[in-house]
């Protein structure tokens, strides 16, 4: 991913390296949450480790659906993970 950003002066360029320090940060908290720890199923667990999805980053870059096509992995799976994600004020897409 390519991302441009066009400032103008030193105020924006600092907003701009808070705002990124930020997002930096929510991903490496994504990263430190591990499937095997979170109050899901153990169906579900192993449905997500299977897949090579061992973590909360790796659950937020999948949709709904994507999930739903993994194997032992079902709508019950899929709410789950919906309302652990409240827990932590995110959603997944669809």
């Amino acid at each position: 991913m390519k991302m441009t950003f066009e400032v103008n002066g030193i105020d924006e360029l600092k907003e701009l390296h808070i705002h990124i320090s930020k997002m930096l940060n929510i991903a490496n908290v994504f990263e430190n949450i591990k499937v095997k720890d979170m109050p899901l199923s153990i169906r579900t667990k192993n449905s997500l480790l299977a897949e090579g999805i061992d973590d909360l980053e790796k659950i937020m870059t999948h949709g709904r659906s994507d999930l739903m096509e993994y194997t032992n992995f079902t709508a019950k799976s899929a709410n789950e993970i919906t309302d652990y994600l409240k827990t932590k004020c995110l959603e997944l897409t669809f």
